[in-house]
């Protein structure tokens, strides 16, 4: 039962693949806070628009609120589907080492998605700082 231990090549290579990896899910949590952020703006941009009389008679009453909540929800269900990925394929690449869930590229999406998601439910309750 002797094991060899992995060369040094193999070691590096899984390194550089998790690397990439964790660049990819960094592209889409990017992507993400971008169509979070579009959406938040495109809420409030076109709701202090539409209180002025002459933007009332060309938009309908919930334009802004409907399109504000999909970019918003677009953005989260693209990081939510985003981290399952990266979860899956990070713990297929090292699964002789117990996967190590506190990555730091998956923390910061998982605090986005939450964001999110309160964004969100501000948007929906319209109550709170965003609502």
């Amino acid at each position: 039962m002797n094991e060899t231990p992995p060369k040094l090549a193999d070691v590096l290579a899984t390194e550089r693949t998790r690397m990439a990896a964790d660049r990819t899910l960094m592209g889409w949590i990017r992507t993400a806070l971008s169509m979070i952020g579009f959406g938040f703006t495109i809420f409030k941009f076109f709701e202090s628009i539409q209180s002025k009389e002459l933007a009332s008679q060309t938009m309908r009453q919930n334009s802004p609120r409907t399109a504000g909540l999909t970019l918003i929800s677009i953005g989260v269900f693209s990081l939510v589907i985003a981290c399952l990925q990266h979860w899956k394929y990070v713990k297929e690449l090292r699964s002789d080492q117990p996967y190590r869930p506190w990555d730091l590229a998956l923390v910061t999406a998982a605090l986005i998605g939450f964001l999110g998601l309160a964004m969100i439910v501000s948007i929906i309750l319209r109550a709170g700082p965003l609502g």
